[in-house]
């Protein structure tokens, strides 16, 4: 069976393809439905697929690196990456990997296949942990679905919260950097040898970090952002902040936007959606959800009391 889907392969067509672009991805393979999602982290977005069972007639390339985050099981697939052709029993939280500019190719048996598709620009990977990692350096292996339950929860967190519009852009850069790492640790072929700081931030840096925070919260804040006014990478960022603070930069943001929030409530009588906007939320929904999770109520009752 393998052998002669190898020689089937030297008769596909070869498909190049930018897996951001919907037109792209709506050639390379029939859907019951395609739902892609910009994350708000520059080189990072994800798709929400669903496909019939069909042997594709097309080898596709992709110009970045694909995950896919299998949501059903699936009766069987073959998948070629590269010159490897394998036959895979797909379960749910399975993940199959497919490199940048690696040739690939699938024929599922099954009547659907589910799937979130994390999609990553080649120096997204790099750039995470740009002190210890060079591009140049990253070679991403394939890999065919397996296990693995960090990828499953990240690809499935980022699926919910951005189909409810309720994403925020800190937590979405927090997750991916996580990916990032996690990547370059387990499915790289040179694993990069990651600085280890200990003792925090420097007083300078963790006044300016919360400096920055305060006067941007009303914006677009990206932790992106903040690290490159330390002049260091996100993901060192995100370590050292832990360390001087004690809880991840992510979840810092979200407290003073509440606690900012607390005041606008008690100290204006503006509508509470404004109020979400001013302080950084992406909507109303937005504000409630991490207010009662933060306060134990909602704005409307906080205002009241």
């Amino acid at each position: 069976m393998l052998l002669e889907g190898l020689k089937v392969m030297k008769d596909k067509q070869l498909l190049h393809i930018d897996c951001t672009n919907l037109s792209d991805m709506l050639q390379a393979a029939p859907f019951h439905f395609l739902n892609m999602y910009p994350t708000g982290v520059a080189g990072a977005s994800i798709c929400h697929a669903a496909q019939p069972g069909y042997e594709s007639p097309l080898e596709v390339v992709s110009h970045q690196h694909l995950l896919f985050v299998h949501l059903r099981p699936e009766v069987g697939s073959e998948r070629r990456i590269g010159d490897r052709l394998e036959k895979e029993n797909v379960q749910i939280g399975d993940v199959a990997i497919v490199p940048a500019q690696a040739t690939h190719w699938q024929g599922i048996e099954q009547d659907i296949a589910e799937a979130v598709i994390l999609i990553l620009e080649p120096e997204f990977l790099a750039h995470s942990a740009s002190e210890s990692v060079y591009l140049d350096r990253v070679e991403l292996l394939p890999t065919f679905a397996q296990p693995d339950p960090l990828i499953y929860g990240i690809g499935l967190t980022l699926k919910n919260l951005l189909e409810r519009g309720t994403c925020d852009t800190v937590y979405a850069e927090s997750l991916l950097t996580s990916l990032s790492i996690h990547l370059l640790r387990n499915y790289c072929a040179f694993e990069p040898n990651l600085r280890k700081y200990q003792g925090g931030l420097s007083k300078r840096q963790l006044k300016q970090a919360i400096d920055y925070i305060e006067a941007n919260l009303d914006r677009k804040l990206t932790l992106e952002a903040i690290a490159k006014q330390l002049n260091i990478s996100l993901y060192y960022f995100c370590k050292l902040f832990v360390q001087s603070m004690g809880i991840p930069p992510y979840k810092y943001v979200l407290k003073q936007r509440v606690e900012r929030a607390k005041r606008l409530l008690k100290e204006e009588k503006r509508a509470i959606a404004d109020i979400a906007l001013e302080c950084g939320f992406a909507n109303q929904t937005h504000l409630n959800k991490h207010f009662h999770k933060l306060t134990g109520t909602t704005p409307k009752s906080y205002r009241m009391k």
